[in-house]
């Protein structure tokens, strides 16, 4: 592996004119003037650097403090008790989302504001972002009011990391002012859920991207 890796990095010298070590690059000028001159394969010797770099880290013996990266990252990935928190987490956040949805329907905005954090946000098209839980329910109350009815929502993905989730999926809900054309619309979501000191997940950070085209400009 040493020789490898010793010959791996003379391979990455000769593109560059760079001498490398696993720890540190040295410059070393091709000319004695003052100021760099590129060699005539910088460029690919640029994409032979990254290349070097992200092979020593995949081969490198894994000891204690070695980052999270290659056969680590993959060891971490198999674990039954990662996987064991991704299952719960995303049944919580199914059971939040039909909530939500029961929430919606009814309006009953007070049982809604316990599915989201104190300092939660929002993003959704056509508005500038919502800061607040409070500025979010107040949004979804008018939405509802005017046009907004028969929401839905599919989770596709949940990703764990300790007491955060991340959640794709996609959303959709007819627009149309009472006794006016009714149209629907659909797009895709991106959620960050926090889970709270009592183990409940809450909403924190959302945003929303419709798949209808955008108005052409005036």
């Amino acid at each position: 592996m040493a020789e490898t890796t010793e010959n791996l990095l003379l391979d990455v010298e000769d593109a560059t004119g760079c001498a490398l070590s696993q720890s540190r690059f040295v410059r070393r000028p091709r000319t004695g003037l003052v100021g760099w001159r590129w060699p005539a394969g910088a460029v690919v010797g640029v994409v032979a650097v990254a290349v070097a770099l992200e092979l020593l880290m995949l081969f490198a013996p894994a000891g204690e403090g070695a980052s999270d990266t290659g056969i680590v990252l993959a060891s971490r990935e198999a674990d039954p008790s990662v996987a064991a928190d991704k299952v719960a987490a995303r049944a919580a956040i199914e059971r939040a989302n039909a909530a939500w949805l029961d929430a919606f329907r009814s309006g009953n905005f007070a049982a809604m504001a316990l599915l989201y954090s104190d300092d939660a946000s929002l993003s959704a098209p056509g508005t500038d972002p919502l800061e607040g839980r409070d500025s979010i329910l107040g949004y979804l109350s008018r939405r509802r009011e005017r046009e907004m009815s028969d929401p839905f929502l599919k989770t596709l993905d949940v990703v764990t990391m300790g007491d955060v989730a991340y959640e794709t999926g996609t959303y959709g809900f007819s627009s149309g002012a009472k006794g006016g054309l009714v149209s629907a619309e659909t797009g895709k979501y991106f959620v960050i859920w926090k889970a709270g000191s009592d183990g409940t997940w809450r909403y924190n950070l959302g945003i929303w991207t419709s798949n209808s085209a955008p108005l052409p400009p005036h």
